[in-house]
């Protein structure tokens, strides 16, 4: 699915899994970067929900997260 948003992509894919007695943040390398656009956000959507699915920009959290 995100396969095909990469092209040019410059927004970092974060996922955060929440399960029973766990939780873990997993960051995508530099090749997963992905170009946003509604189709992906409503595949997400429907993949994830509605609730789960966010698109941040916050320049100073991409640099941070980035630099790690």
């Amino acid at each position: 699915m995100l396969a095909e948003h990469r092209a040019d992509g410059r927004c970092a894919v974060w996922v955060e899994y929440v399960g029973s007695g766990a939780r873990v943040e997993l960051a995508f390398g530099s090749d997963w970067r992905v170009k946003p656009c509604e189709a992906l956000l409503r595949r997400l959507r429907e993949l994830a929900g509605a609730e789960a699915v966010r698109l941040l920009y916050d320049p100073q959290l991409l640099t941070d997260r980035n630099a790690s």
